[in-house]
């Protein structure tokens, strides 16, 4: 038989679709529009096929199946049940890898703020330094960074109460002054030096 032929009958073939004890059927070619997607993916949905039954079986919501068998059915339509939550939505859709592009024009559809993306600096240091100050989860040095930064808030804000206290206050005449506090060493502009020398060594072109 004719390679061609052969391809397009293959592609009329009907597949059917287990959800969760809910029969779908749909042809191979509808599938074979969205190829990177896992159902359009032959080889990553033959990990959910069942030999015995001659369909797929996927344990997931079948509401939400509706909507991914019609982004198929509609050539990329996608729209979100009513009464689906977003986040149950969002992860069938990370289940069943429609893509990126996908995920995120239907971010937009749903209304999500557009995330900015921050350039790295040229320079291969001052980009080593802004990875370590600016993303806590790229290596344990950063997170480390980022504890610092919280412990000196936490204990800033501690200083600025415990100033206000009576045992810290001072009279000279008829006004009335705050010392220093337990700790002066920490208060006054020590502190927001850190965020200072932060804001410096971080700092791009």
């Amino acid at each position: 038989m004719d390679s061609s032929l052969w391809s397009g009958w293959a592609l009329s073939e009907r597949l059917a679709i287990n959800v969760s004890g809910m029969r779908y059927e749909t042809q191979l070619r509808t599938l074979a529009q969205f190829p990177n997607s896992m159902l359009g993916d032959p080889k990553r949905r033959a990990r959910y096929f069942d030999p015995l039954r001659n369909e797929l079986f996927l344990d997931r919501n079948r509401a939400c199946f509706d909507a991914i068998l019609y982004f198929y059915q509609s050539g990329g339509r996608l729209r979100r049940p009513g009464n689906i939550p977003l986040d149950i939505f969002m992860d069938e859709l990370m289940f069943y890898e429609l893509g990126e592009d996908i995920v995120n024009r239907f971010k937009e559809d749903e209304g999500f703020p557009k995330e900015e993306e921050r350039p790295l600096p040229s320079n291969e240091i001052q980009r080593k330094l802004w990875m370590l100050f600016e993303h806590p989860e790229s290596s344990s040095g950063a997170r480390i960074i980022a504890i610092i930064s919280v412990m000196v808030i936490v204990l800033s804000i501690l200083i600025f109460c415990l100033e206000t206290l009576p045992d810290f206050k001072k009279e000279v005449g008829n006004i009335m002054f705050y010392t220093s506090g337990p700790l002066p060493g920490c208060s006054g502009p020590h502190c927001p030096a850190w965020f200072q020398f932060r804001h410096h060594v971080s700092e791009k072109d």
